[in-house]
């Protein structure tokens, strides 16, 4: 049986730097956790507490690597992210 996989973007920012950017997906993240059920709670709180996972967002997000936090709840995969912008 094939999953169907959609992607519905809520939200962008266009941010100048590294930690620009793990403070948008921070604030994205609290803003989301409000909406979910208890057990996904917890796992957005305890990775907004964890500084060495912060330190590991930041670090890739500043070598030019992308970053994403994903959460699963009720059959769907919340992603909130960071790319790196490459000009045209």
């Amino acid at each position: 049986m094939a999953v169907s996989v959609r992607n519905f973007p809520l939200g962008a920012a266009l941010v100048e730097s590294a930690d620009d950017a793990i403070s948008w997906i921070r604030r994205r993240l609290d803003e989301i956790a409000v909406q979910l059920d208890p057990p996904a709670v917890r796992i957005v709180r305890a990775w907004l507490s964890d500084q060495q996972r912060y330190t590991e967002a930041l670090a890739l997000l500043s070598q030019g690597s992308g970053f994403a936090m994903e959460l699963r709840q009720d059959g769907v995969t919340y992603s909130v992210g960071a790319d790196p912008f490459v000009p045209p």
